[in-house]
């Protein structure tokens, strides 16, 4: 399935995903997907990255069990 950049027009079967650090008004940060055009790196869209969450609370459960 294709279709086309909101920015240059290109027809796009596929984005590119990125990871970026989202800070929230209070502080709290957490990981975000950041999705963009292949052709002209525009972002198209941004959400909450589960398995980067899932990966970080692992490493944080592991720290404290290794305690």
């Amino acid at each position: 399935m294709t279709g086309n950049c909101p920015h240059c027009n290109g027809s796009i079967g596929q984005l590119n995903v990125g990871i970026a650090n989202a800070v929230e008004v209070n502080g709290t940060t957490w990981k975000a997907a950041v999705f963009t055009c292949p052709l002209c790196r525009k972002i198209l869209g941004v959400g909450f990255d589960q398995t980067a969450h899932s990966h970080f609370i692992i490493n944080e459960m592991t720290k404290l069990l290794s305690k």
